[in-house]
């Protein structure tokens, strides 16, 4: 199985939530919408997810909660386009092949992209973003609820995903945190220690500058944003 990452950001900070372990009695979507809604009063402008991620019952939660949602979408999702239904991908396909599109860069990265808005049932509308990175064959898909929303945006909000991994490699390497969902001894040890350790430290923070659990989180994530670490 793969891991889910899901982080949330707002302009002064951003909000990682990467699952290791779940509920047996419930879905990883499920557990997101709970984390979500529970993370709501802190004035989250923006959810990002991977493609596990990205279904319509969590973007339909996000808007709902006036929240935006971004996302790399399956290519065989179906969504209406001036009231036909069609594939993402089939969507794209002839914009692609006419090779009309301009090379454009973003963070370094030169790629060519296309965009349309679309109707996802129970959702709204949103925009699809293809995005054709150079030497690659093959697009990928990004979507966003904010329907107005430059697509080069979109695309500079998720490029903040692989960092995030980055990290989270990191942490896991550093901890001995082995396997996906904790399915050994010592990668549950780890996790613990992982646990413990954010615990301690939120704590001594807490204690040292007289900040709620909350203010702690925020202060720290304005400072790594301030430093250009995610």
């Amino acid at each position: 199985r793969t891991n889910k990452l899901l982080y949330l950001s707002r302009k002064k900070g951003i909000y990682t939530i990467y699952t290791t372990i779940k509920p047996l009695d419930k879905k990883s979507t499920d557990v997101f919408i709970e984390i979500i809604r529970f993370l709501s009063h802190i004035d989250i402008g923006t959810v990002v997810g991977d493609t596990f991620v990205t279904t319509k019952k969590i973007m339909k939660e996000s808007k709902e909660l006036g929240m935006e949602y971004i996302g790399k979408l399956r290519k065989n999702i179906i969504v209406e386009y001036f009231g036909k239904k069609v594939k993402v991908e089939e969507l794209f396909e002839k914009d692609f092949k006419e090779e009309k599109l301009k090379l454009r860069t973003i963070n370094g990265i030169k790629f060519r992209l296309s965009a349309k808005i679309v109707n996802v049932p129970d959702v709204g509308r949103v925009k699809i973003v293809a995005v054709l990175m150079e030497n690659q064959k093959k697009p990928k898909y990004l979507v966003s609820t904010n329907h107005k929303k430059k697509a080069e945006n979109i695309i500079s909000e998720y490029m903040k995903r692989p960092k995030i991994e980055e990290k989270h490699r990191r942490d896991k390497s550093i901890l001995e945190i082995e396997g996906n969902y904790l399915t050994s001894e010592k990668s549950n040890i780890g996790f613990v220690r992982f646990m413990a350790v954010v615990s301690n430290c939120i704590e001594y923070l807490s204690h040292k500058y007289g900040l709620s659990f909350y203010e702690v989180v925020k202060e720290c994530s304005k400072e790594l944003i301030k430093k250009g670490i995610s």
